[in-house]
């Protein structure tokens, strides 16, 4: 599945891992999480159409937000994450395109966020 795919190459990548370890989530953080960390989740998903019907390649929009305690930090692992992102091709055999960052005020909790979306495309 996707979900565990994207963990596993981001958690294993070792820009990421030097700055998050395993701090990946799939679409909420934890209670209290330890910072930096990174939450990920599907934003929408299509599937791809040949004349034969629905194809074994999908699509869809991903983000990828990186939570720090500095604005620095969330700026380094914005970095190490879109590098990253750049080799998905070479595990899942489909390209990831980086569409935009946005930075998301976080004022209650004075954490940074800097939430990355990507079109990925994959083969299940």
């Amino acid at each position: 599945m996707i979900s565990e795919e994207l963990f596993a190459y981001l958690s294993s990548d070792p820009g990421v891992s030097a700055l998050v370890g395993t701090r990946i989530y799939p679409e909420r953080l934890p209670q209290e999480p330890t910072y930096p960390c990174l939450l990920y989740l599907r934003v929408d998903i299509t599937p791809d159409y040949s004349q034969d019907g629905e194809d074994e390649t999908h699509n869809g929009r991903w983000q990828i937000s990186a939570f720090a305690k500095t604005y620095s930090d969330s700026q380094s692992l914005v970095s190490v994450v879109r590098q990253a992102m750049r080799g998905w091709q070479a595990v899942s055999g489909c390209p990831a395109y980086f569409l935009n960052q946005q930075p998301i005020p976080q004022p209650q909790t004075q954490v940074y966020q800097q939430a990355l979306d990507f079109d990925l495309y994959w083969r299940e």
